[in-house]
């Protein structure tokens, strides 16, 4: 009888260590999405700044001004519109925006010169042409599309083998708003 318990008893403690063991090595399936979006902890995603020097052209009294000046704009994206699909294979990007852009008051060089020349009308004038120059830069655009899949890509390098059948991060697809 006692040899009977015993042997039930190491039958039993087998099948549990059996069972336990099974379970090792196996790694919980993580939600890629949600862990991003956690360890990322930006709203704006800022992926390429520029420096400009420009000469915005001007009217004034009908006498006509050129303004030397010199401004730096950052582009980038709205983390928080980021998407990833269900299988996190795919990455829904929002549309690339200006998210910050300034004029150097201070480096304004006038001409013809004129001293008297209101800095508030100059600044107003540069901005609205660095604003345009930017707009009409589809190179700028695209330096900044491509820093941020690259940027993208590389949060999430480490989860990269928590997603199913991709070997690659550069198997991730990018699907951009328009």
């Amino acid at each position: 009888m006692h040899s009977k318990i015993r042997s039930i008893s190491i039958i039993l403690l087998i099948l549990c260590l059996v069972v336990s063991l099974n379970g090792c090595g196996k790694k919980e399936k993580t939600s890629v999405k949600s862990e991003i979006k956690k360890t990322i902890n930006v709203s704006k995603l800022n992926t390429a700044k520029f420096t400009y020097n420009g000469i915005a052209k001007t009217m004034i009294d009908g006498d006509t001004y050129y303004i030397s000046y010199k401004g730096s704009v950052k582009l980038g994206i709205d983390f928080d519109k980021v998407e990833l699909s269900n299988d996190a294979r795919t990455v829904m990007m929002p549309k690339l925006e200006i998210q910050d852009e300034i004029v150097n008051p201070g480096e304004y060089k006038y001409l013809p010169e004129d001293p008297d020349f209101n800095v508030k009308k100059a600044a107003e004038i540069c901005e609205n042409d660095l604003k345009k120059e930017v707009k009409d830069n589809d190179e700028l655009w695209k330096i900044a599309k491509n820093n941020a899949e690259q940027k993208i890509r590389n949060l999430m390098k480490p989860f990269i083998d928590d997603i199913d059948d991709v070997n690659s991060i550069d198997e991730i697809v990018f699907e951009w708003e328009e």
